[in-house]
């Protein structure tokens, strides 16, 4: 029986309403497979497998209505325009004027670049494309199918052109293309979710409006804009891909995309951002998974900026509604690896950071807020009727990666899961997600260019230049920058009309002064400069502009607070994006390389990497533009910020001198430092205030929407928002500490009136806001915990991540026993690091917050002004004690680190780890999961004790904990940091140490003192044959020393290495305990193995004091022996011009032959490319200038290795044989 239904409605599946009748719907013209079922009638939906329902009395949808039947055309002839295409498809389908119009909605070049490819809609469907066929295929008539270049090639044998029509839509469908090639910006894929259709996936409900097609191309100008179509249909598939498979796939497919004028150009590398829906975007992550592991596709991976990610189950979503529609078929195995406990997703998320973790990309997160029904049988039918649930929720659609878990990456939409992405005409979500797209596409076609001209540097790179940038590298190395505020909406903008910084911005070489109050928001302020810098270089390459920076952290690493930090960054940089600048810094790194491993036998010291530094950025200042950005100047400590300030200053006189292009922008609070006068200066808190305007108006804005708040009027709202701008005065932080507690008050139901009081009672500076919360916001009873959490944020070492936390807070003496087996005995055991981000939230009343990155995460106080406030005496105040506190909170940290180190689940494993002799880096970071405080407890233990010590805490309680002689824990702990010791700490002890070397090493004087006591050998010896008084030398802790040579320690005794106390008090810089070590009768011309002797190992290190000091104690001058030959060559090679100067005046020969480079001349030649000052020197002196032997053969070799002209031109001026 015939049955011609009046009216038809279109089902959804669970992941998407697909929106387009495929094309057997279209057999109600004929005979065909529609069945009448009581009132209703129903029809096998076969390319997405789900139930379509036809209601006779229904008024939802006509039956004429079938022209939203959306088919593809492929293989249409290039030169075809619209109407040829109407009239090419009129003609095969036999589809006359009246009957048959065709309405072309798309038209595009196909990837092959040959054809073209269309979508098209048909009044009514074609006869011809009515069977249970997804795809057809048909000639083209008429077209001359003869080609010139052929014609004589009795191989070739002429194709008949044919166009497929499909409605399945699998594979590449471009809506938009270029024929101008300048014009293409950009490439969009949008990807759909699992059982989704390609194109109906994105498709309005109940109407013919699809977004990607429809708006998108004309929107968003330059974009090519393209689906990716797949097949995951879930009822009654005979496919048994995975979710590896489909990655592939999509990997293959990505590869065709290429564009270009004609055949004979080069194919233009575009960005690539992705829209991907459900499992969409985990077919996106695997097949970036792919591409970072296969070297062929890494310029594919390269050309990747980022992806909108709508309902993207990174953590899995919930399939239980689906699993009976898979059951024996062999699909089942990709549902269950969707699953919310799939390994496979898990790996998944570990990997995805990893293969897609470069700074300048972006993903964000759009997830659900309404439940959706769920799959349930019908008879013989599966509908999706079933109860309401939430398909994917919010933590695992806002899974991205780690450290993009802020508000602005992931963003709530009012719609279910498979409304996501679907959005009709003038829809205000799709504005919303136009804007995103919009601002990646402007960024994206400004970053890529870079990433992949990195690339090709970095591609260009020999095993050396790999070996040497990694000797500057350091894993936080960009942490701070990602992890500064990003600028609210239109807020910082009004520094690019600042009078300062037009004027800065216009100069090819100038220095900018930013400076501000703690918590003005400089650091964001900063981060929106070089973000908008990034952005305002068209055609980089061609202008040559690089931008160069560092953000220093007071909360953070070593590295990340330090000079040394800062140089290794700035080199890392500058060698990654100017090739030029290699060849110097190289040879300066095979000469370090000598010495052996580097952050083993070796690090960069501070001056070297500054001249290093230097010497580069004016070189590469003279072709290049150079931008470099440095913010926090003061987060490294008041000293070293004007040491800092004064080398900035001094660079930026000598690029002016030098006519090098390069500005210089500084940001740093008011003090310590001071400005030069003819520097140009912005101060953020006189600028800021419609900033905070704008912040403070949209959080409470939001607060009010998010919570629910109860309404104000808008006279009301306006006064209490100028209530709090005026009040911060300027600091930002102020605002975005209080307006919380205002949105707290309001929610809770608090008058107007009673917000206004309590806002008065909030200090208007910053410290006094910390002490406030700490005495008013935070619950009373949880004073004791908070101080605990306070004193291991404030003084841990490094920054601790959430997991390392629990177990440290776990390992005090209130908490644990060290008899217990494991932390998680422990009273008050915090057993998850969701759990403990909460307890952090509430006990720290919001000053404390968790960053993520891409290796870990880490927590730390909101601003730096709130560890400047515990410092200060805050700590005290919460302690309620009299005594000293950090002092006292020191000890503490320390006792919980050997505390955790005495368990026996640790004892056991570390002794696993420190035993198996064939651990790589993996190996040990593998076994350290299980062990989570370990790696922190056992490098920090006793840097907690000697600062306890230093505010004047006795440690003396270590002797009892640790033994005496020590027990297992501490042998243990010795093996154990030689094991996880990658990097070379210079406080790594050897095999073999006792309490007593330690203590040595850090000046812990009540320890030795018990010792000593105890009858301990003060002259034993570690594995590598130092003993006690040579930690002592080497750390410069003068009064411990003379405890030990009074209580009998060798002073002239020998390393293996032949190193002295001596020799390593004078090697490192310590005056104090040279002139102990000299007065009490040390040898001031024993030799000392490869630093020659006590001499040659401070002018090495061109400390002018202690040169003089060792002269005047009667060291030899000209004294031979170790790497550098002599004193003179030692300095001279480190290029010291005051020191050489200072040896020469007491008699050094200037052309003593031996070392590594054989004279004086040859050792300043070689390094950096020469130093010309010192060259300059040593001829005036008299240095033979064609001296031979030594490394290079002769100076003039050495500098024309290192590449330096000018010291070329010195030498060959002095009369340097070109040809010796």
């Amino acid at each position: 029986m015939t049955v011609r239904p009046s009216k038809i409605v279109v089902g959804n599946g669970p992941y998407g309403d697909y929106g387009v009748l495929p094309y057997n719907v279209a057999t109600w013209v004929g005979t065909s497979k529609l069945s009448a079922q009581g009132s209703h009638l129903i029809v096998r939906v076969d390319p997405v497998n789900y139930a379509t329902q036809y209601s006779n009395g229904s008024k939802k949808r006509k039956l004429n209505d079938l022209e939203s039947v959306t088919y593809r055309v492929r293989g249409i002839p290039l030169e075809y325009k619209l109407r040829q295409v109407q009239e090419l498809l009129r003609s095969v389908l036999g589809l006359d004027a009246a009957r048959g119009t065709v309405q072309v909605k798309s038209i595009a070049i196909s990837p092959n670049q040959k054809t073209k490819m269309a979508t098209v809609n048909f009044q009514n469907p074609p006869p011809c494309l009515s069977s249970d066929r997804k795809e057809w295929s048909f000639e083209i008539p008429d077209v001359d199918n003869s080609d010139a270049e052929s014609d004589d090639d009795d191989d070739i044998i002429p194709k008949a052109p044919t166009i497929t029509i499909d409605s399945h839509f699998r594979g590449i469908t471009i809506f938009r293309s270029f024929k101008n090639v300048a014009e293409h910006k950009i490439d969009c894929v949008a990807i759909s979710g699992l059982g989704g259709h390609a194109f109906g996936s994105f498709k309005e409900r109940a109407g013919p409006h699809m977004w990607l097609r429809d708006s998108l191309p004309s929107d968003l100008t330059g974009a090519r804009v393209m689906i990716y179509g797949y097949d995951t249909q879930l009822h009654d598939s005979h496919t048994f891909q995975d979710l590896e498979a489909l990655g592939s796939l999509l990997r293959s497919d990505l590869q065709t995309l290429t564009t270009q004028d004609s055949k004979h150009t080069k194919p233009k590398t575009v960005p690539l951002i992705f829209v991907a829906h459900s499992l969409g975007g985990l077919i996106v992550k695997e097949a970036i998974i792919q591409m970072k592991r296969d070297k062929n596709h890494h310029a594919l991976l390269d050309s990747i900026y980022g992806a909108l990610f709508f309902g993207v189950p990174s953590q899995g979503m919930e399939i239980t509604s689906l699993i009976p529609l898979v059951k024996d078929q062999p699909n089942q195995g990709l549902l269950h690896s969707l699953g919310k406990e799939s390994q496979i997703l898990r790996n998944q998320c570990r990997d995805f950071p990893k293969a897609f973790g470069h700074q300048d990309s972006e993903i964000i997160c759009f997830f659900e807020t309404e439940m959706s029904p769920t799959a349930a049988k019908d008879g013989e039918k599966w509908k999706m009727t079933g109860p309401l649930s939430i398909l994917v929720d919010s933590s695992s659609a806002r899974h991205g990666r780690p450290w993009e878990n802020e508000a602005h990456h992931c963003l709530a939409l009012k719609r279910s899961h498979s409304q996501l992405v679907k959005f009709s005409s003038n829809d205000e979500d799709y504005e919303r997600v136009l804007a995103v797209l919009k601002r990646m596409m402007s960024v994206a076609v400004l970053v890529i260019p870079r990433v992949t001209f990195s690339t090709k540097e970095k591609e260009e790179m020999t095993s050396e230049d790999n070996d040497c940038l990694k000797s500057f590298a350091f894993p936080e190395i960009t942490y701070r920058r990602q992890e500064a505020d990003q600028a609210h909406l239109h807020t910082c903008e009004w520094i690019l009309q600042h009078r300062s910084y037009t004027k800065w911005i216009s100069k090819e070489r100038e220095l900018l002064w930013i400076k501000g109050k703690p918590g003005a928001g400089k650091s964001t302020l900063m981060a929106f400069l070089y973000q908008e810098f990034q952005a305002s270089q068209d055609n980089f390459l061609l202008n040559q502009r690089i931008g160069l920076e560092f953000f220093f952290h007071g909360r953070g690493a070593a590295l990340q607070k330090t000079p040394i930090g800062m140089f290794r960054s700035l080199l890392y940089q500058i060698y990654t994006k100017i090739s030029l600048v290699r060849l110097p810094i190289q040879t300066a790194f095979k000469e370090k390389k000598s010495f052996g491993k580097a952050g083993t036998s070796w690090e960069w010291q501070c001056k070297e990497l500054k001249d290093l530094f230097s010497n580069a950025l004016i070189d590469s200042a003279k072709l290049w533009k150079i931008t470099i950005f440095v913010d926090a100047l003061d987060e490294a400590g008041s000293i070293v910020a004007r040491d800092l300030a004064m080398y900035f200053h001094d660079l930026n006189d000598k690029l002016a001198a030098t006519k090098g292009a390069s500005r210089i922008c500084i940001s740093c609070r008011h003090y310590p430092i001071v400005a030069a006068n003819n520097s140009l200066e912005i101060c953020v808190e006189d600028e800021n205030h419609n900033d905070i305007t704008k912040y403070v108006k949209h959080r409470l804005n939001s607060g009010i929407q998010e919570m629910n708040m109860v309404g104000l009027s808008i006279d009301e709202f306006q006064e209490l928002e100028g209530t709090i701008v005026t009040r911060a005065s300027g600091v930002f932080q102020w605002a975005r500490l209080v307006v919380p507690l205002v949105v707290d008050l309001n929610q809770q139901g608090e008058s107007l009136q009673y917000i206004y009081k309590e806002l008065s009672k909030v200090p208007t500076d910053l410290g006094d806001v910390y002490e406030h919360i700490f005495r008013e916001v935070i619950d009373h009873r949880n004073r004791t915990r908070t101080f605990h959490l306070m004193q291991w944020i404030c003084l841990a070492e490094v920054p601790l991540s959430v997991t390392e936390l629990r177990f440290a807070i776990a390992s005090d003496d209130l908490y644990i026993h060290p008899a217990r087996e494991s932390c998680k005995e422990a009273k008050d055991f915090v057993d998850t690091d969701a759990r403990m981000e909460r307890l952090i939230r509430s006990l720290s009343g919001g000053l404390v917050e968790v960053k993520h990155h891409m290796f870990k995460t880490t927590v730390q106080f909101i601003h730096q002004s709130v560890n400047d406030f515990l410092l200060s005496g805050g700590l005290k105040d919460l302690s309620s004690s009299t005594d000293d506190i950090i002092g006292q909170s020191q000890g503490r940290l320390s006792k919980s680190c050997i505390n955790y180190l005495r368990l026996e689940e640790v004892l056991v494993g570390g002794s696993e780890l420190a035993d198996h002799k064939d651990f790589g880096y993996t190996d040990v970071s593998s076994r350290l999961e299980n062990l989570p405080f370990l790696r922190y407890a056992t490098k920090f233990w006793f840097l907690h004790a000697e600062k306890a010590e230093s505010f004047g805490t006795s440690q003396q309680d270590l002797v009892q904990q640790l033994g005496s002689p020590p027990g297992p824990a501490f042998q243990t702990w010795v093996k154990i940091y030689g094991k996880i010791d990658f990097q070379g700490n210079a406080k790594c002890p050897e095999l073999g140490s006792t309490l007593l070397h330690i203590a040595s090493s850090s000046n812990l004087r009540s320890v030795v003192q018990i010792l000593q006591r105890d009858n301990v050998n003060i002259n034993e010896e570690d594995d590598a044959g130092n003993r006690a008084l040579h930690y002592a030398s080497r750390w410069g802790h003068k009064v411990l020393a003379e405890i030990l040579i009074d209580a009998g320690a060798d002073i002239g005794a020998k390393s293996r290495n032949d190193s002295t106390a001596l020799e390593c008090a004078a090697g490192n810089g310590h005056e104090e305990m040279l002139r102990l070590l000299l007065h009490r009768g040390a040898d001031v011309n024993e030799s000392t193995g490869a630093s020659g002797n006590a001499l040659q190992a401070a002018a090495t290190k061109g400390n002018r004091i202690l040169v003089n000091m060792l002269l005047k104690a009667g060291a030899d001058v000209n004294a031979q022996g170790g790497h550098y030959g002599n004193a003179l060559q030692a300095t001279a090679y480190s290029g010291h011009l005051a020191v050489v100067t200072q040896l020469l005046e007491a008699g050094a020969d200037v052309n003593a032959q031996g070392g590594q480079y054989c004279n004086a001349l040859q050792a300043t030649a070689v390094l950096h490319g020469g130093h010309a000052a010192v060259v300059t020197q040593l001829l005036e002196a008299g240095a033979d200038v064609n001296a031979q032997g030594g490394h290079h053969g002769n100076a003039l070799q050495a500098t024309a290795i290192s590449g330096h002209l000018a010291v070329v031109t010195q030498l060959l001026e002095a009369g340097a044989d070109v040809n010796a």
